[in-house]
């Protein structure tokens, strides 16, 4: 089996990905991976459009609280807390111009893979947005590196 999602659904692909063993390969585009530090990777990316500190951001509804207000919640729910060596192959993708997600979010995780020893490949999206819109061959392009990258874990 294979994981695939994007956004939210990159975020619980990862998570799964790294908790069950029977997952052979996960694909993640743009989803958050570590939500301890989202809301500085936000600001330092100049990402305005979000307010992920708020008590009614998609993050604080995940976590039933700000990840300010309950770190250690916040961390559990995170990626990047639950990489090991023995993850499975990761294809992370995610655009350099996303305005919901920041980009730091998928290097983080890209580095704890890397640090564990797991394999990871991270593809920046040059001016790419979140969903990838606005640039219909960068979806294109997204889809068919993606269902390449998975074949070989599938023994397809």
């Amino acid at each position: 089996m294979a994981l695939w999602g994007e956004s939210a659904g990159g975020h619980l692909a990862a998570l799964l990905g790294l908790a069950d063993p029977d997952v052979r390969a996960v694909v993640d585009w743009y989803g958050p991976a570590d939500l301890t530090t989202f809301v500085d990777d936000a600001a330092a990316g100049g990402i305005s459009a979000v307010e992920p500190a708020a008590p009614d951001s998609r993050e604080a509804l995940l976590l039933g609280a700000t990840a300010a207000a309950d770190p250690e919640r916040a961390r559990s729910a995170s990626p990047v807390a639950h990489v090991h060596g023995g993850a499975p192959p990761f294809l992370l993708r995610h655009g350099t111009a996303d305005r919901l997600v920041p980009t730091r979010q998928s290097e983080r995780l890209a580095a704890a893979l890397e640090s564990a020893g797991a394999d990871v490949r991270l593809d920046l999206v040059p001016g790419a947005d979140h969903l990838w819109r606005g640039d219909p061959e960068a979806a294109r392009t997204a889809f068919d590196d993606a269902v390449a990258f998975l074949r070989p874990h599938l023994g397809l």
